[in-house]
């Protein structure tokens, strides 16, 4: 009888026939099958000859236990140490770690994490009952982990997985993870730079929403229940659950730590910062009524946020969470939005609605217009008006001046950043003023918080000066904003002071009350009044309107419509310019010397050196005029109207029609150009400060940032509105410009 041997196979084969294999296995996966998921599922399996094999893989009893007991004695060392006054302390007022109370919790989870660590020791499938530890080589069994018969299930779900359609799949803002949920419970991560798939884990809890921390250890899900969790990757214990008792509508992690900010059903937006026991919340929108937040976008350095709801409020909310005033605009328009994505840059939003519109617009301070409330900055209980704007000479730097004792200087025409504040130092100049009991009136002192009536800066970027309706005036010093102002009062003045003037040089100050009561200050060294002389026009109306044309002639106008030119000689003297008419409210000079004047319903330009200097008309009859602009360069001349509009005119060609902007809800109180002449910053009685670019250079920029090309007219008119397109040059080639 001849005993028939089996021929050991090959490498070759032995290779060939697993294939084999692998490719049955493929056909239950997926059919037909492709050519390279043989080869993975081959590279992937491993023959396991018995269960001991796979516990090789793993810890003795003895080495799991020695890993406990440290654990649990370095939990408790930590705890001690926490426990020292020194250290918090000093943690606190050296790092970005913001109060002892993180520490006190850590503490008290370490006291916790030690007890179950000294529990898990006195398992029985580590130690017998004599309380030694068990000898032996093999692992005990822990939650989760499969005998060997289940290991090629395991990889074949883990092949199952990259073909189920996840029911949401996102990417972390780093670019560096991918995360996908499947079977509404099952989460699986993929390391975007390796490929490489890490091990997917199961949540309690069906998932209906999920978000992503910027580096993909933190993840974020909403389930069925509409509960809000925050968890570490890879594990099923929530660090935080939101603690809100409105319906979770959106949310998304921001920054670059575990931050999320979290949109309710009934509008309320929130900064959330998950720990257990619910952890900290603040509240970034104003209250004010308003509709779901149901989409949610975050751009990709996680500082700007955009949100918008499905259905109710039109438009998109544009927010920096971590900022002091975290609502930085709105963008109007759309409604019922289904989707708001960030490009990779930054620069635009993309913003999608249920009807399939999409649009896309340009952010950080790029576009045609920005607003600010000034009141955000210098909170009051009371919402106020914005009664001036001036511009530095040698910068684009504004002050701005309105009720209740606004006063704050923009660094940039964009006003990027926060302003510098100056309340405080005209308050110590104003508490100067003797017996301040007289301004005080339901416990608020009516001087030192009152208003900022106007502001006036030297030519030569010298100093700047305030005037209050109590006729002090404050003198800075240009580039020592800190500092202390001087107080020049104005004597005698009973009736509200609502102008001020410096000379050219900032060394002559003029306050106007009425046409009898306006005063002139020779100014020191340090800005105080050296020398006050009281100059009495005809009439005793209001002066709302004064100019220095050089260091000694100065114009004064009232709501008689009276324009006085004085020269400032001893003793001054004057000559009227016009007698009567329309009640001026503004002037700007021009660089030849003239002047423009709004009065009433009218902006006109008078020649002071003529011996005529009969007003030439620009434009009358488009509402009262409230404030005048002039660019630096003297081509475009801007009027602030009663209704909030601005109007622009070329100041060589003021017959052509004017470029119109609606930009304020109530008059437009001042404006000032940019030195380019391409910007123009308003304020109001609506209590914003607004930024509008006019000029072709800088809408040319923005025009061809967009589209990289040039507009046709039909795009020039959708671009720039019901305003007359300017003629835009070519955009260059190539790009981006």
């Amino acid at each position: 009888m001849t005993t028939a041997t089996r021929r050991r196979l090959s490498e070759q084969e032995a290779k060939a026939a697993h294939l084999a294999k692998m490719d049955e296995v493929a056909k239950c996966i997926v059919d037909p099958v492709p050519s390279w998921l043989s080869e993975v599922l081959s590279d992937w399996s491993f023959d396991v000859r018995s269960q001991d094999s796979i516990d090789q893989m793993w810890p003795t009893r003895k080495q799991m236990w020695d890993s406990l007991a440290r654990a649990c004695n370095l939990a408790i060392e930590l705890q001690d140490l926490f426990r020292d006054p020194a250290m918090p302390g000093f943690l606190v007022t050296n790092s970005k770690l913001e109060s002892e109370e993180y520490l006190k919790h850590l503490a008290s989870e370490l006291s916790k994490f030690a007890g179950y660590a000294a529990e898990a020791c006195r398992s029985p499938l580590l130690v017998g009952k004599n309380g030694k530890v068990l000898s032996g080589a093999s692992k005990p069994l822990l939650p989760g982990v499969m005998p060997a018969k289940y290991v090629c299930a395991a990889i074949i779900a883990e092949v199952i997985a990259f073909f189920v359609v996840p029911d949401i799949l996102l990417s972390s803002r780093d670019g560096s993870h991918a995360i996908a949920l499947t079977g509404k419970s099952t989460l699986i991560s993929i390391d975007l730079i390796s490929g490489v798939t890490s091990k997917s884990w199961r949540l309690r809890e069906k998932i209906e929403g999920m978000a992503s921390s910027a580096d993909g250890k933190f993840v974020a899900t909403l389930d069925e229940a509409a509960t809000l969790r925050a968890y570490l990757w890879n594990t099923t214990n929530s660090v935080g659950v939101y603690p809100g008792q409105d319906r979770v509508n959106s949310f998304d992690f921001v920054g670059t730590a575990n931050m999320l900010v979290v949109g309710e059903r009934g509008g309320a937006f929130w900064l959330w910062e998950p720990s257990v026991g619910g952890g900290k919340r603040r509240r970034l929108d104003s209250g004010d009524p308003r509709g779901s937040i149901d989409v949610i976008a975050v751009s990709p350095d996680g500082e700007t946020v955009a949100t918008a709801s499905g259905a109710i409020t039109p438009g998109i909310s544009l927010w920096k969470p971590f900022s002091r005033v975290p609502s930085i605009g709105t963008i109007p328009g759309q409604r019922a939005l289904t989707k708001l994505a960030f490009s990779v840059d930054g620069r635009f939003l993309v913003s999608s609605s249920n009807s399939g519109e999409t649009k896309y617009w340009r952010l950080a301070g790029t576009g045609t217009s920005r607003a600010v409330l000034a009141r955000d900055w210098q909170p009051f209980p009371l919402p106020g008006r914005l009664y001036t704007i001036k511009r530095k000479p040698a910068a684009d730097e504004f002050i701005v001046g309105g009720d209740h004792g606004v006063l704050q200087v923009w660094r940039s025409s964009s006003r990027e950043g926060k302003p510098d504040i100056l309340a405080s130092e005209r308050r110590a100049a104003l508490a100067q003023v003797s017996d301040q009991d007289r301004f005080v009136n339901g416990g608020r002192n009516f001087l030192q918080t009152g208003h900022v009536m106007a502001v006036a800066v030297s030519r030569n970027g010298s100093r700047f000066a305030t005037v209050d309706p109590y006729g002090f005036a404050l003198v800075w010093p240009i580039g020592k904003e800190n500092a202390v102002p001087a107080l020049v009062p104005s004597p005698n003045v009973s009736n509200a002071a609502f102008s001020v003037a410096l000379s050219p040089g900032g060394d002559v100050l003029a306050v106007g009350a009425t046409s009898t009561v306006t005063y002139v200050h020779r100014l020191g060294e340090d800005g105080a009044a050296i020398k006050s002389v009281q100059i009495a026009s005809p009439g005793d109306k209001t002066v709302r309107a004064l100019l220095f044309l050089d260091e000694t002639r100065l114009l004064v106008c009232n709501d008689d419509g009276r324009i006085s030119l004085w020269t400032l000689v001893d003793p001054p003297w004057f000559r009227t310019i016009v007698e009567a008419g329309p009640a001026v409210t503004a002037l700007a000079q021009t660089a030849d010397g003239r002047v423009a004047v709004g009065r009433g319903d009218q902006v006109d330009v008078i020649d002071c050196a003529s011996a005529d200097s009969k007003p030439v008309s620009v434009s009358k009859g488009l509402g009262p005029v409230y404030s005048l602009a002039l660019s630096d360069d003297g081509k475009l001349l801007a009027a602030g109207f009663e209704d909030g509009a601005i109007r622009i005119w070329s100041f060589s060609e003021p017959g052509r029609p004017p470029i119109s902007l609606a930009v304020h809800k109530d008059a437009t109180r001042a404006l000032a150009f940019d030195r380019s002449g391409e910007t123009i910053v308003s304020v109001g009685d609506d209590g914003m400060i607004r930024s509008s670019v006019v000029g072709p250079r800088k809408l040319a920029d923005l025009a061809c940032g967009v589209l990289w090309r040039e507009l046709d007219a039909d795009e020039m008119r959708e671009f720039f509105g019901a305003s007359n397109p300017p003629i835009l040059p070519t955009c260059r080639r190539g790009g981006a410009p």
